[in-house]
């Protein structure tokens, strides 16, 4: 990492204040006025502030937390068949993206590293970053053809990293994890359409997605569905059919369906179904460079990157290796995008208790 062009000694000059009182105010420390943290921090971020991760852990040694050598830079670990065949996800780049923000505000960098390069094995990886002296790891969500061979990749020895999975997609080992909630991402978007006016609401999802999130919005939907006294069929497939598509749609009288394939809107006026007029379709994962045309959930996946960062960054400076005896989950909600592909179709109904 390259020298820090900017010190505490230069906030506190600019600020007019002490070395210890920026040195607290960027703590947030409240032994300092609320007034004047926020204005330190404010000078700081205009100074493009980056603090010494080393600094950092040497404070925290000083304040008898135990720590091992570390580096100045986390490892972001992609599984794809190809290097960057993450990238293609529009969902895992802001991950990346929100994850690198805040690494970088931290004094860290976030540096990807693909585990099935030929030659690499995982022994290898793990020593490879071992003795380049990096010992936070964020496992990105793991691709397709990883989930369908029992998700069992990596063989590390994790006694030497503080570890953060996105999106629990492993089976084994369990580490803390920062992911989407799918739950409250269906009953939102359920609660969206029939504010709308919407009634018989349809879910289509694609099958490797539903082990994914682990059954997660197909639970909450079958919930709905149960709760409303609906019991629509869930359409699963393993590559989407047009024409089965249209067939469920039809058979089951659906006004709107809710799904994570993006382009359905465009895909459906092709079979004669017109988006929103004859059907409305909302999307689990709104996709940030959409813009005012799909309605859905956005997951703020930048935000849970970010969040993932907070997490491993804590363990790092907490010296917390190793496979935890008790991994914890973050859970990130995302909010209602109102796009063109829904319209108002009738009245609102009454809350479902489990909007409650």
């Amino acid at each position: 990492m390259k020298k820090n062009a900017v010190c505490l000694r230069d906030i506190a000059e600019k600020a007019g204040v002490s070395r210890m009182t920026v040195s607290l105010a960027l703590r947030d420390d409240s032994r300092i006025a609320k007034d004047t943290r926020a204005r330190i921090q404010k000078i700081a971020k205009e100074l493009k502030y980056r603090p010494n991760p080393k600094v950092a852990k040497a404070m925290a040694t000083l304040a008898r937390v135990p720590y091992i050598q570390a580096g100045e830079r986390l490892a972001f670990l992609t599984s794809d068949t190809t290097e960057n065949g993450w990238k293609k996800w529009s969902h895992h780049r802001e991950n990346f993206e929100g994850a690198k923000a805040r690494a970088l505000e931290y004094g860290y960098e976030l540096e990807p590293f693909w585990l099935r390069q030929p030659g690499m094995t995982s022994e290898k990886m793990s020593k490879m970053l071992w003795t380049r002296g990096i010992d936070g790891v964020m496992i990105a969500p793991l691709s397709e053809d990883v989930l369908q061979t029992g998700k069992k990749l990596f063989a590390f020895n994790w006694d030497h990293f503080s570890v953060v999975e996105l999106s629990e997609t492993m089976d084994a080992p369990r580490f803390d994890c920062v992911r989407h909630d799918h739950l409250d991402g269906m009953f939102s978007a359920l609660h969206e359409l029939e504010n709308l006016g919407y009634r018989r609401i349809g879910f289509l999802l694609g099958r490797t997605l539903d082990v994914r999130t682990r059954h997660r919005w197909t639970s909450a939907y079958l919930f709905w569905g149960n709760a409303r006294k609906l019991h629509l069929p869930v359409l699963f497939y393993d590559q989407l059919n047009l024409l089965h598509a249209v067939q469920w749609i039809q058979k089951n009288k659906l006004e709107a369906v809710i799904t994570l394939e993006t382009s359905l809107y465009l895909k459906l006026p092709a079979a004669g179904i017109k988006v929103p007029d004859d059907i409305g379709v909302a999307v689990l994962d709104h996709p940030s460079e959409d813009h005012g045309i799909i309605s859905g959930i956005h997951q703020n996946a930048a935000a849970i990157g970010a969040a993932a960062t907070d997490m491993l960054v804590n363990l790092v400076r907490r010296g917390e290796k190793g496979i935890p005896k008790m991994p914890g989950q973050q859970v990130c909600s995302g909010f209602w995008v109102a796009g063109k592909t829904t319209r108002r179709i009738g009245s609102s109904l009454e809350p479902c208790p489990l909007y409650m």
